[in-house]
């Protein structure tokens, strides 16, 4: 019979939600959003202030004032054994593979619909 202590060693079935911002010269923002969270809650809860290391509507504004640069905006959910420089690493590596993958699998925060993948 499994025991707790075995439950908590076992975090990699526990997904973690990227924020992903490029254009049409590469990745230009990549954060982990459940590491903020998971920070942010401890910090709440030791009364500390919390940390903000990005503005989402910064991001949309900066997306829609230049239009000209093709801006797309994602979030997707990864196991949590994937960490931001691996993630950075595989969109420098491939970046067109990872742009699909991120499509397919991903959640559409800002983009051309058109920039969808075709599903055959």
């Amino acid at each position: 019979m499994p025991n707790l202590d075995s439950k908590l060693e076992n975090k990699e079935s526990i997904p973690h939600i990227f924020l992903f911002m490029w254009d049409m010269y590469g990745l230009e923002f990549c954060q982990d959003v459940t590491v903020v969270e998971k920070r942010n809650m401890m910090a709440a809860l030791k009364g500390q202030p919390l940390e903000r290391p990005f503005n989402l509507n910064a991001l949309l504004m900066r997306a829609r004032i230049n239009s000209q640069r093709n801006y797309e905006i994602f979030t997707m959910t990864v196991e949590q054994g994937i960490a931001e420089q691996d993630v950075i690493n595989w969109f420098n590596s491939n970046p067109q593979e990872a742009v699909n993958q991120i499509r397919a699998r991903g959640r559409r925060l800002h983009g051309q619909v058109s920039c969808a993948p075709i599903i055959k």
